[in-house]
């Protein structure tokens, strides 16, 4: 008997940007005729020299005591200093902007989001009527301190959306820092030049189909159902909340990929119109399977003996031996998976029943005509051999305790009991150990 080997690399971002050939006529022909910034923003008439003055300060004095830090600081000062220093919200500046974003701010329950993370003790109703139909009555300290966490709370909401508020791969500080493809200082900048800013900042969200259909439940557990005689109860809120936080993680932006879950116990490929699954055997509470985004690049043909997967009781999972897949992978902090025979799994390895078949759906649909062929070749005669795809397809470990499908929600046990501390952590701040 052999084993059927999951080659798995690191995953790796990248991005060509097409050079112009005339960029300087280029640009100011398009400040000509657009008349916006090289940020992007409207290109009204300057701030009051005193606004744009006390901007300044208050962001290079890293906003004093009297007002709440930023919670993404570098990125509030990119946006700042590629507008100039000029106002986002104020003084001519965004006013329009101003009531759909406090009302998209509003809404953030409907993502399964936390409208105390925010700023919503500073940014009111009451202040932006005040600041925008009568200026001359509010402090300039006021209104630089309106703007700026304006701005700041729409870019932690931007960065919440696409990444997650606690993403054990980008997190805040990486964020902040510049990292990841995904900068939310340019999408705000972009957004204030639309006349609609919510479906810019909306369309950062992750785009799979699982985050679209959970996503849609949670607007209407916290939306319809809010006001009619439905009563949804907080946990399930919660609970679809904390699994769209997961999927924001995973990042699974682009079809194929494959994507396993712990807590189901399955193994996806996902394709545009299509997904095929496959039973999984992962870790035990004990030697817990740890969460991963990497690559597959290929599968390798390994001789050796296998025992048929059984499950907790002994009972066996299906008939005959059948060949296995032992995903390997070299992310960092994360221990070489090896093989497993038992049900569940008692190291964290991860294993997928009847890997033949899937082994040979991968190399038919996505590696080389000729190597179709040979793989069966090579898997009858037992020889020892790999395969390549034709490009590396990405691969999610994930540890979703719930998903939707068209509108149903399925949910299964908590296995590692995570789901109580990222709870608290999204809702309550009270993290006190790195997610998985």
């Amino acid at each position: 008997m052999m084993w059927v080997t999951i080659v798995i690399g690191g995953l790796s971002h990248a991005s060509e940007i097409g050079v112009m050939k005339y960029p300087v006529i280029f640009t100011l022909l398009l400040w000509l005729l657009t008349g916006t910034t090289a940020l992007g923003l409207p290109h009204k008439k300057h701030a009051d020299g005193r606004i744009k003055a006390a901007l300044v300060h208050y962001l290079t004095a890293h906003q004093g005591a009297k007002a709440p830090p930023l919670l993404y600081p570098r990125s509030v000062m990119r946006f700042y200093r590629a507008n100039g220093f000029e106002p986002a919200w104020i003084n001519g500046h965004g006013e329009t902007h101003v009531w759909q974003v406090l009302l998209l701010l509003d809404c953030v329950l409907h993502y399964g989001l936390d409208h105390a993370d925010y700023h919503p003790t500073e940014l009111t109703y009451d202040l932006a009527h005040e600041l925008l139909e009568h200026p001359d009555k509010v402090s300039l300290d006021r209104q630089v301190v309106y703007d700026v966490l304006l701005t700041d709370a729409m870019i932690a909401f931007t960065n919440h959306l696409h990444y997650g508020k606690l993403n054990p791969f980008y997190t805040a500080r990486r964020i902040d820092a510049g990292a990841g493809r995904l900068k939310a200082e340019q999408v705000l900048a972009a957004a204030l030049t639309k006349q609609n800013i919510s479906d810019t900042i909306l369309a950062m969200q992750p785009r799979s189909t699982d985050y679209m259909w959970m996503q849609r439940k949670m607007t209407v557990y916290t939306g319809q159902y809010s006001g009619d005689c439905y009563e949804v109860p907080e946990a399930a809120i919660r609970k679809i909340a904390i699994n769209m936080e997961r999927l924001r993680w995973a990042q699974m932006d682009e079809v194929p990929y494959i994507l396993i879950n712990i807590p189901s116990h399955t193994l996806e490929l996902h394709e545009r119109d299509t997904i095929f699954a496959f039973r999984i055997v992962s870790g035990s509470s004990r030697t817990p399977t740890p969460t991963f985004n990497s690559v597959l690049s290929g599968i390798s043909i390994l001789k050796t003996t296998m025992i048929p997967a059984e499950n907790g009781s002994g009972k066996r999972l299906g008939t005959g031996l059948s060949p296995s897949i032992t995903i390997r992978f070299d992310q960092r902090g994360a221990r070489q998976v090896r093989s497993v025979t038992s049900w569940p799994g008692t190291n964290g390895d991860i294993s997928v029943y009847r890997a033949n078949r899937l082994a040979a759906l991968l190399i038919r649909r996505y590696g080389w005509k000729a190597d179709s062929f040979k793989f069966r070749r090579a898997l009858k005669a037992g020889d020892a051999q790999s395969f390549k795809l034709a490009a590396s397809m990405p691969l999610k470990v994930t540890y979703l305790t719930c998903i939707v499908r068209k509108g149903e929600v399925f949910t299964w046990p908590d296995i590692y009991r995570r789901d109580q501390s990222l709870e608290q952590a999204l809702y309550h701040n009270t993290l006190k150990q790195p997610l998985k």
